[in-house]
């Protein structure tokens, strides 16, 4: 696997990219005759994405080949840029997977918001400077 650009030179593709599906036009499915193919564009850069025909059962591909790159690497549209994950302690039970006794039963109750004590947080790749912080955690 390639290494993973940085958070400008991704925004700096991605904006090239966005500058170039900008002047290409756009083709309106609704205004096509019946059975020609359906044009769907990128999520991120709103270039074509995939061509599917009018038919199709399958779901079309919500990123281009160059998008789809930068999403397995850990991109975020949302966040303008790459999250990493880390597994850390959960905030309800502190890590034991469990919290407090049912009153009835007496037993332990489990933990809902985790497994086993321990949650996959998102992180923000620029945020992490050196060796983790779980205090630096982006929820």
């Amino acid at each position: 696997m390639t290494q993973r650009p940085t958070d400008e030179q991704a925004r700096e593709q991605i904006a090239a990219r966005k500058a170039e599906a900008a002047n290409r036009p756009r083709i309106d499915n609704s205004s096509l005759r019946a059975g020609a193919p359906m044009t769907y564009y990128c999520r991120i850069c709103s270039l074509v994405a995939d061509v599917l025909p009018e038919d199709h059962n399958s779901r079309p591909r919500p990123h281009c080949d160059e998008c789809t790159k930068l999403v397995a690497q850990g991109w975020s549209a949302k966040e303008n840029c790459f999250l990493d994950y880390a597994i850390v302690d959960c905030g309800e039970c502190h890590g034991r997977g469990h919290h407090g006794r049912d009153c009835y039963t007496k037993r332990l109750r489990t933990c809902g918001s985790c497994d086993d004590g321990k949650v996959k947080r998102r992180i923000a790749a620029a945020v992490i400077a050196g060796p983790f912080d779980p205090d630096k955690v982006v929820c």
